[in-house]
């Protein structure tokens, strides 16, 4: 009599090896991920912002935090490089809010001069 063993491949294995070696976490395990990721996120953006700003400048420092988290999410450890990510883009959106305020200074103060 012949007796089958089933032995497990590669892919079915490496759903049950810890996540922190590089292999995809498991759908738990990447829920929790994702909560402690943004997080960790909204925690950064809290201590980065500053307060009183305006919707238009809050908007762009929000979409480019979500840019940082996408990207983090890229890198084989998110939260190690969610916190470099993030100052580079809300640094990056603040200089161009900063531009499109100066240029709708600008464009303001010529239209009054040809007008």
């Amino acid at each position: 009599m012949t007796t089958l063993v089933s032995i497990p491949s590669r892919a079915t294995t490496a759903r049950t090896v810890n996540p922190t070696i590089g292999f995809p976490p498991t759908l738990p395990d990447r829920r929790q991920a994702e909560w402690a990721l943004t997080t960790l996120k909204e925690r950064l953006i809290r201590t980065m912002l500053p307060m009183g700003m305006d919707e238009e400048q809050t908007r762009f420092l929000r979409l480019a935090a979500g840019e940082a988290e996408a990207l983090a999410w890229l890198t084989p450890f998110p939260h190690l490089f969610l916190p470099v990510l993030l100052e580079e883009k809300l640094s990056a959106a603040k200089q161009y809010v900063t531009r499109q305020r100066s240029a709708r200074i600008l464009k303001h103060q010529f239209s009054g001069i040809a007008g």
